[in-house]
């Protein structure tokens, strides 16, 4: 496991597959002629940090004119800035074979799946998580290259102002994913920079700036660091999402998110995460794991922007997948935030400031808790909200200060037997290339190749075959591997389904006690129990692996999510009881 590893995000392309889900688009790979090529020394001459990355690195031979254009016009006035293309195509035409199966298509994950289905994760989901915004739509994951779409057009996102231009035609696309080509502004008379607006029933516009930060990086050198407002940039942490979306946004989850384009090296963009390494020590990074790369961080004392505000980016040493993935399957603060501290019980919640407080940008990067045969020794989730004192809504029976949970696959499998000895995302969630690709060898020919690479196309073990699983439990057939992980998930389930059961039974009691009077002292012990119940339920209905990532903390956490329910609901018939006897013996 101690090789490095070429790493994306994305698994096999479904035509080189047999029984495969899904399909691609080919790229052929083009050569920028010859004069129209610029000498890099020009560029290092301004942009010594890229000198050390380009000169040095796997890209050194690639001329700067083929990711950039406008090169020759900024050379003659540095005043016009070049543009930087974001765009996949622009990498697949040499990394041809991942370009491809990055645009693979899972025929197996269906778009509007919501998570609040009576056959998906949470039946009783709209009881327990109202009014937060994901009540009206929390859909299931589908394959990576649909990512900024379908958060556009999500019903809770945007009030139902991006609609596709051909209807239901355009949930299935073969090749690239363009956001702009697939979906169009339904209401272009509206300040994008305005309020945010609903424009449609049943809708939310509760996306804020930092929910485009794991759809997309094509703003990448128009945000500045942690979103910190700056004259220097027309967007940060306050901006409504509507303007970047439309100014500055197309493609989803760009090549570079993972990979430095100059050196050619893994790296991390994310600034929350960025962050989280870099000023704290508690996260699972500072734990230590199997296969962990260091980072390097690079801002503008090291040459990174000459743009007059801070951006920053950490290149790593190895390609790790806990923090390569870590930039989005995370929990992490993306919306409405409001401060524990400052907000009372019964009273209007105290908002967090986007623009002075960067917990409104923040990842917690933390397990949920620490467990050990199937109890919790350390209850760090808890711990952490008490330090930094944040929630994201109030419960619209108890009036409880929850949080909600995004989706921490990359915390939940931390702590996992498969971390333990090693194995990575990409050893269960993509596939090798298998032999028989074709390559471009010399002019138009093509011919048969042996060559192997890292697929980019993201899916479960099941979309392979179950192959990922039988590299290591070489005594399983397929059917071996699905019925072990079914069967783990089977349990994990019945324990989440178990806990929201109780979870709604604490919520029903809770207005049966303010329907009988008690004492708003026994309700505030009833509304932290409540607190700590629904994170150890949520952590598991966020994350999207029902368990299987690791069943041992999915246990031992949503255990206690039951515990707290049921004191919680002892707790409040004991003081329902009382204001009984209290009425009977008024009558006697």
């Amino acid at each position: 496991m101690g090789k490095k590893k070429l790493f994306y995000v994305s698994a096999v392309v479904g035509s080189f597959l047999a029984g495969s889900l899904i399909f691609s688009q080919k790229v052929d790979a083009v050569k920028a002629p010859d004069e129209f090529a610029v000498d890099p020394k020009q560029c290092y001459n301004c942009h010594a940090l890229i000198k050390e990355f380009h000169s040095t690195g796997a890209h050194k031979d690639v001329n700067c004119i083929n990711c950039h254009s406008g090169l020759h016009e900024h050379l003659k006035n540095v005043t016009k800035r070049p543009k930087t293309i974001t765009d996949h195509e622009t990498c697949g035409k040499c990394h041809k074979e991942q370009y491809e199966s990055f645009m693979g298509h899972n025929y197996r994950k269906h778009l509007y799946y919501d998570k609040g289905d009576p056959k998906s994760r949470s039946p009783f989901w709209e009881t327990l998580i109202r009014p937060y915004a994901f009540e009206i739509y929390h859909a299931e994951p589908r394959s990576h290259k649909y990512m900024l779409v379908d958060h556009l057009a999500a019903d809770r996102a945007y009030g139902g102002r991006f609609q596709y231009r051909r209807g239901y035609q355009d949930v299935i696309q073969k090749g690239p994913v363009k956001a702009w080509e697939i979906l169009f502004d339904a209401y272009p008379e509206e300040d994008p920079k305005g309020p945010r607006k609903v424009f449609h029933p049943r809708t939310a516009a509760a996306a804020v700036a930092m929910c485009l930060l794991c759809k997309t990086q094509d703003h990448i050198l128009e945000w500045p660091y942690m979103g910190d407002p700056t004259p220097k940039s027309d967007i940060n942490r306050t901006t409504n999402p509507v303007y970047i979306a439309k100014t500055y946004t197309n493609n989803p989850m760009n090549c570079y998110t993972c990979h430095d384009p100059h050196a050619a090296k893994p790296r991390i963009v994310r600034d929350a995460l960025i962050e989280a390494l870099t000023t704290r020590n508690d996260t699972l990074w500072h734990e230590g794991y199997v296969g962990r790369a260091n980072i390097k961080v690079y801002g503008n004392k090291e040459g990174l922007g000459l743009r007059g505000y801070e951006r920053k980016i950490a290149i790593l040493d190895r390609y790790d997948t806990n923090l390569l993935c870590g930039q989005c399957h995370v929990e992490y603060n993306c919306g409405v935030l409001f401060d524990y501290e400052k907000s009372e019980y019964g009273k209007p919640p105290v908002p967090v400031d986007f623009a002075t407080d960067r917990r409104s940008n923040h990842f917690p990067f933390i397990p949920i808790a620490k467990t050990d045969r199937y109890r919790i020794i350390e209850p760090t989730g808890m711990k952490h909200i008490e330090k930094y004192k944040f929630f994201d809504f109030v419960h619209y029976v108890t009036g409880a200060k929850l949080w909600k949970i995004q989706h921490p696959e990359v915390e939940v499998y931390y702590f996992s037997e498969h971390a333990k000895i090693g194995a990575t995302c990409i050893d269960c969630h993509t596939d090798k290339g298998q032999a028989g690709f074709a390559k471009r060898s010399s002019g138009d020919k093509i011919v048969k190749s042996e060559k192997k690479f890292t697929s980019h196309f993201h899916a479960s073990p099941r979309d392979f075959n179950w192959r990922p699983c039988l590299k290591c439990h070489t005594d399983w057939t397929p059917k071996d591997a699905e019925y072990a992980v079914e069967s783990v998930k089977a349990h994990v389930k019945g324990k989440m389904r178990k806990a929201e059961v109780w979870l709604r039974e604490l919520v029903q009691t809770f207005q049966r006690a303010k329907d009988w009077g008690v004492d708003e002292a026994t309700l505030n012990k009833a509304r932290k129990l409540h607190e700590e119940a629904h994170m150890y339920w949520e952590w598991w209905t966020a994350e999207n692996s029902d368990g299987f990532h690791n069943p041992r903390h999915a246990l031992a956490t949503l255990a206690r999510s039951v515990q707290a329910s049921w004191e919680a609901i002892d707790l409040l018939n004991k003081a329902i009881a009382e204001k009984r006897a209290k009425l009977e013996g008024a009558k006697k």
